[in-house]
């Protein structure tokens, strides 16, 4: 019995992880999705790029976020993690545009991505 008392206390251990993620400028991104790795546990960061999670403390943070490169960082102990998230700009060029209203006849319309473009 004192082993299954032991083994409880130890399995439920957790700390509580606080960090900062920014782009490559340094700003705060806000809505990055924080996950750890292997479960539902998860939180999304502020609007300054803040988060705050309870986790195991020897799991994997996994970082992600629309246009940028999902990072998975192992926290060996670690509270804190600021981590600076990098573009990924594989697929940017391409763009879908889903328009509702009425049909008209003909073939569909197509735009040359170069009309997109900021100038």
């Amino acid at each position: 019995m004192l082993y299954f008392l032991v083994f409880s206390v130890i399995a439920q251990e957790r700390i509580s992880v606080t960090g900062n993620i920014t782009d490559h400028t340094g700003l705060g991104l806000p809505g990055v999705s924080i996950v750890e790795k292997g479960t539902l546990n998860g939180t999304v960061s502020d609007v300054d790029g803040n988060f705050m999670l309870s986790v195991s403390p020897r799991s994997t943070l996994v970082f992600s976020f629309i246009g940028f490169i999902t990072q998975e960082i192992p926290l060996s102990g670690q509270t804190t993690v600021n981590i600076q998230m990098q573009e990924d700009v594989v697929g940017l060029e391409e763009v879908v545009v889903v328009g509702y209203g009425k049909i008209l006849p003909g073939p569909p319309l197509r735009m040359p991505c170069r009309l997109f473009r900021a100038k």
